[in-house]
């Protein structure tokens, strides 16, 4: 079996690419550590209780002792199944903050900047009710969801935040760096986590058929004509 090119990780810059290759009617094979999924736990966002620290679906490492905090040693959960880290995550979807996009393009990185990086990530998206505004994106293969249950303490929390001079701003992912919001909006459709493995085969078609699971890892080939049969 012959491949145009060869993508090493399946997480959330692995899969884009290979999906641009396909897109542009290469054949990809893509690799990714771990074993296959019995239960398809990782498409169910509350078992991150279980995936997160088990050495099935994380490579679960661990940080340095940090001196400043008296040694403390955190984990630090990186995904071992198709997706990567975007299959166990918290499902937490925000951008980070305009102003550091700008200070990188000040020091000299040109097409760094806010307005540089945003139409990329307006075109990664589709947000709630496939809205697309000036922040986020309505025809991009990364669903965004709102969520759909709100603690009642979580608002008397904005209420003191904006009683301390601290703007309320809808939309987390603006430009504002400093401001109260109720959420990020978590990668998925309806009740259900969509890992980037999904999200970027879904737009132009492509189907991931598995030529080889192993103990070790996952082999998966990708072409927009891929035949029916077993698939991820």
């Amino acid at each position: 079996m012959e491949f145009d090119y060869i993508v090493v990780g399946s997480g959330s810059a692995g899969c884009p690419l290979a999906a641009r290759l396909v897109e542009r009617k290469q054949s990809v094979l893509l690799l990714e550590a771990g074993k296959k999924e019995r239960l398809n736990l990782s498409h169910v966002p509350g078992a991150l209780v279980y995936t997160i620290g088990n050495r099935r679906y994380d490579w679960a490492y661990k940080t340095e002792p940090d001196p400043s905090r008296g040694g403390v040693v955190e984990d630090w959960p990186r995904g071992k199944v198709p997706g990567g880290s975007s299959a166990i995550n918290g499902m937490i979807f925000i951008r980070g903050a305009a102003r550091d996009y700008d200070a990188w393009e000040a020091l000299g990185n040109r097409g760094w900047g806010w307005k540089d990086v945003l139409p990329y990530f307006r075109k990664m998206e589709t947000a709630d009710e496939d809205r697309d505004n000036q922040f986020r994106g309505g025809l991009g293969p990364q669903r965004a969801s709102a969520l759909r249950w709100r603690h009642p303490i979580s608002q008397k929390f904005i209420d003191s935040v904006q009683a301390a001079g601290i703007p309320f701003n809808e939309e987390i992912s603006c430009r504002e760096s400093e401001q109260a919001a109720r959420e990020a909006r978590p990668p998925g459709r309806g009740s259900e986590r969509a890992a980037c493995v999904d999200s970027a085969k879904e737009p132009v078609g492509i189907r991931y058929q598995s030529v080889s699971c192993s103990h070790y890892g996952f082999a998966l080939c990708l072409r927009r004509d891929v035949p029916h049969g077993k698939t991820f």
